[in-house]
Formats: structure tokens, sequence, C-alpha cells
């Protein structure tokens, strides 16, 4: 297994573009100012690569996190989503690697941090050094941003997550397979139940 910080990722970890524009893409406040997020405990041989959309407060700012987390003891998504991660998928948080469409939490506007399209654009660069250095038989966008993020890297003509999900697509040499993301509100559109179903597929694909 390689080391958990390349040099790759070093370099990632000293971006500060979103900062320099006026005003900043990402968020700079009364907390401190938002940095780029990894998941330590992931795999870098992972076979599948999970792209979420970007860092939350928490993992941005909790003295003991400054990572991506993704816990079955965090909150309801996180605990929702290890579980169809391991019960249904059939795989372990530790073989497998998250990263973020957008790696840095977005700056905060009326209470919210939406990914922009400025943003992603400037972080697909990152998302493309990620995956060719990871080099994931399938990679998994959960929810529209991630989806259109890895339109950027190449054009794979899924528009919506709703039409994409669960659909293996050839793309960048390997499998591209949407998801929904297993957010409450994700499992508005999508129910549990077909949710579940989606992830067991998603193992079987892996498997196959």
């Amino acid at each position: 297994m390689r080391p958990i910080n390349p040099p790759w990722r070093d370099a990632q970890r000293t971006c500060r573009a979103c900062f320099d524009v006026a005003p900043p893409l990402a968020y700079e406040g009364p907390e401190g100012r938002a940095r780029p997020m990894f998941h330590e405990e992931g795999s870098l041989d992972a076979q599948v690569l999970f792209v979420l959309e970007a860092p939350n407060r928490d993992d941005t700012f909790h003295p003991r996190k400054g990572r991506l987390t993704v816990e079955p003891d965090t909150d309801p998504t996180g605990a929702f989503l290890a579980e169809l991660l391991e019960a249904e998928a059939r795989l372990d948080l530790h073989e497998v690697l998250f990263v973020n469409a957008v790696m840095c939490l977005p700056a905060a506007k009326n209470g919210a941090y939406r990914v922009t399209a400025r943003q992603l654009n400037t972080c697909v660069g990152h998302l493309r050094t990620t995956i060719s250095e990871v080099r994931p038989k399938v990679v998994v966008p959960l929810g529209g941003p991630a989806l259109r993020a890895t339109a950027r890297l190449e054009e794979h003509g899924l528009r919506k997550v709703s039409d994409a999900v669960g659909r293996a697509t050839p793309w960048l040499e390997r499998t591209l397979y949407p998801l929904v993301h297993p957010s409450r509100l994700g499992r508005v559109t999508r129910p549990e139940p077909m949710m579940r179903k989606d992830w067991r597929a998603l193992g079987a694909l892996l498997r196959s």
C-alpha cells in the first residue's frame, strides 16, 4: 500500500487558487480560512473512487478533524453512507477512497456553502490528478455537482443524476457509475430500497 501523503497530494494541500480572486471562492471568515480536505483513512490503491461535492464546515474547522470524514458516528448521512458501503456494496471504508470535487469549503452565501461552477472549474485539475494517480477501476460521483465535475474532465453525456444513476458508462479508460447522494434529501428523490439496490449493483460491478 502506498503512503497516504504522496508528493502530488502535498502539492494539492498548498493550493490557494480560490483565494486569489475577489471575493474568494472558498470560505474565509471568523472561524478561519478553508483549506483542502483529504480522506486520510482511505486507500490510494482503491479500486473505487467516490467523488463527493465539497467539504463541510465541521470537517474543515473541528479541532479533531481537519480532514474529509465518512464515519458512522458523524451524522445521519455519514452513518447511512457507511452502512450502504459495508452492508450493500460489501466494501470497507479503508479500502476505498473519497475525494471532493471541490477541495475547500465554498464561500458562505446567505448562510449556505454552495459549490459554484467557477469553483468546480478551478478545482477540476486536482480531481484529474487524483484519478490519474490512484487509477481506480470505477469512479462514483455522488450527486449532481460531482457528476458535473467529472464531465469537465471528459464529456460523458450524463446530465442528471436521476437519469444516470446506476448506469455504468465507459469514461477516461475506466467506468463511471453515478449514484444519488445518500443524504436525507437524496432519499426523497431516490427511496432507500432503490438506493440499497444501487449500491449492491456497485459491489457486483467491482467483483465482476
